[in-house]
């Protein structure tokens, strides 16, 4: 099945009438080639970027549904991932592939008690959560303090 198939299909079984689909910018092609950014950094290098553009754009000629694209990035933290953030993306995505390898599904990857975890997707419907901002996050920057993440849950239950 194409992605544009797979997401149909999810479409018409969502009673809201909707599908996601996430893809890494970092994503080949079928032929193996990146989609890159036009423009080279000062060591004649050109960033990743578009692959998720890219795909939105086949689905919409596929299906004729509508398509949203949205840099999580940005949808995040309004600004361009630092260190940190790609460090944690690449630790969730590297738990994501291994729960798919071994077979398990309906799962949600994330940080808990200062470890990289997964949960049962029923987790979302159980109320609301939220992010103690006082213990975890540097007010004046609204940065991580990472240092105090590790034995710390990430979510108030």
């Amino acid at each position: 099945n194409t992605a544009a198939e797979l997401l149909s299909k999810d479409k018409r079984s969502n009673p809201n009438n909707y599908a996601i689909a996430v893809i890494s910018e970092g994503a080949c092609s079928i032929d193996g080639g990146l989609v890159q950014s036009q423009y080279e950094d000062a060591y004649g290098y050109r960033r990743l970027g578009g692959s998720g553009q890219q795909l939105a754009a086949t689905i919409r000629e596929r299906t004729g549904f509508e398509t949203i694209y949205q840099s999580l990035g940005y949808l995040m933290r309004s600004g361009e991932p630092d260190a940190l953030d790609r460090m944690v993306a690449r630790a969730f995505a590297k738990l994501a592939i291994e729960l798919v390898i071994k077979g398990e599904f309906g799962r949600l990857v994330g940080i808990r008690e200062g470890k990289y975890t997964h949960l049962p997707l029923e987790i979302l419907s159980k109320g609301s959560r939220r992010v103690d901002i006082e213990e975890l996050y540097e007010s004046s920057e609204y940065r991580p303090m990472v240092s105090r993440l590790v034995g710390k849950p990430m979510f108030l239950y």
